[in-house]
């Protein structure tokens, strides 16, 4: 199952542009119950937030891994995954506009820090 959020990351990063619903495989992947599954989504969405060019489906998809993220934070019992997991956060809201980021950052930050 790892790889096979990998391969997906790594297909919609080829292409730079994302489809609508692009964003839920990896959100799925996030709970996943295999730690390995959940620390492939987090690269992916560290990946896929830097390669996407901007668009509504690139910006609802990072909304969508970043509330999730928010979930999966103060429940990961890994602690290098919670690291990796506040690390995508992190991307994404560097991705996200101002004011995107800004209406965001009350959620993400008391569950990143």
């Amino acid at each position: 199952r790892a790889a096979a959020v990998h391969a997906v990351a790594f297909a919609l990063s080829g292409a730079r542009e994302a489809p609508a619903g692009w964003a839920v495989p990896l959100a799925r992947a996030l709970s996943d119950s295999a730690v390995w599954v959940r620390q492939a989504a987090c690269e992916g969405a560290i990946l896929l937030a830097e390669e996407l060019k901007p668009s509504q489906q690139v910006t609802a998809g990072l909304e969508l891994l970043l509330g999730t993220l928010m979930e999966l934070l103060p429940r990961e019992p890994n602690l290098e995954l919670m690291e990796k997991a506040a690390m995508a956060a992190g991307a994404i809201l560097q991705e996200l506009s101002t004011d995107e980021a800004a209406a965001k950052v009350p959620q993400a930050a008391p569950a990143i820090f």
